[in-house]
């Protein structure tokens, strides 16, 4: 394995030893990488004897309810949580678990496991893995170092968060290890046909019609190098989708000839926010934009979020990108 720029797996099982109650948590808006690994530390953590509670700032998209162990997942931070040990995965900073900061206090202790480029090294122990093509491939290699067997339901939840991260293993993230790991998940009964059915063949109409109306918003630049779509409040309002129905609407801009970036401007989460998807080729580091404008996230896909109207974000979001394709 390459050298991680924060590797301390021993600190880290040393800490879950020495503490009995633990709080699992993610970034906003969980997806299958989030919510795949939160699970299956839960399963390290139920075999070890320790007892935990894990909360998100958002609930689970609807086509992670078919993982057995979803209904563990709450969104709910008013009830007062007893914990010593923070968990904090798949989240290149504290500040992405969004409203869940407000339980942790000073004197809890933060384990951070993460693979986002982005992250700097937060927390009391960490591992931190750029190398890795998602965090369920760490937690993978956490329970292989730490002795703990896997078993249908944990090799589940790897398969998802991987599977899901690589863009069902297209993406550049995708490595030799990677299929190594997925081909040992699939010796404990994962069925690719059913997970793929679950998490791609689950659309809604409104989720399809709500597609529908952001390809219309499609432009590409004139060297046909940059292209970016938009979805509003007013779309999700007209088709009654979802707002995470748009979660992969910005590979559609993507997926077009020539393009190099890949912008997606999202004003249906947010009450005065856009938040901005980016995805690009290996020519252009992504994350570098993200980071410009307070995000962060991985070299071809990232993420960042705006102030203001979607006229100022576009405006400013775009003079970058074209900034840098030059």
């Amino acid at each position: 394995m390459k050298k991680a720029r924060h590797y301390e797996a021993g600190k880290v099982l040393g800490i879950i030893k020495k503490h009995k109650r633990f709080l699992i948590t993610s970034h906003i808006n969980p997806e299958g990488d989030s919510v795949g690994s939160q699970l299956a530390m839960a399963e390290i953590l139920q075999r070890l004897g320790k007892k935990y509670t894990i909360v998100n700032n958002d609930a689970p998209p609807a086509n992670l309810k078919f993982l057995p162990g979803i209904k563990k997942i709450s969104s709910s931070i008013k009830r007062k949580k007893d914990f010593d040990v923070v968990i904090a995965l798949d989240c290149a900073s504290l500040t992405r678990a969004g409203k869940v900061v407000e339980l942790i206090t000073k004197d809890k202790i933060i384990i951070n496991i993460d693979h986002h480029i982005s992250n700097r090294g937060y927390g009391h122990a960490r591992v931190v893995d750029k190398e890795k093509s998602s965090t369920g491939e760490i937690i993978y290699t956490l329970a292989r170092d730490w002795g703990i067997k896997l078993n249908n339901r944990m090799a589940l939840y790897i398969y998802t968060a991987i599977l899901t991260d690589t863009g069902s293993f297209k993406y550049s993230n995708t490595t030799s290890f990677t299929h190594k790991v997925v081909g040992h998940l699939l010796e404990f009964g994962v069925n690719p046909t059913l997970v793929s059915e679950h998490i791609y063949e689950s659309n809604t109409l409104a989720s399809r019609r709500l597609l529908g109306l952001a390809l219309d918003t499609i432009k590409v630049s004139s060297n046909g190098k940059l292209a970016w779509l938009t979805m509003t409040k007013k779309m999700l309002n007209k088709t009654k989708a979802k707002p995470e129905d748009a979660e992969d609407f910005v590979n559609f801009a993507r997926y077009i000839k020539g393009v190099k970036v890949a912008a997606f401007f999202n004003a249906g989460l947010m009450k005065n926010k856009i938040k901005v998807s980016f995805r690009s080729n290996k020519d252009v580091n992504v994350n570098k934009i993200a980071q410009h404008f307070g995000g962060g996230g991985h070299a071809t896909a990232s993420g960042c979020e705006l102030a203001g109207s979607m006229k100022k974000a576009q405006q400013k979001v775009l003079a970058k990108i074209k900034k840098t394709l030059k």
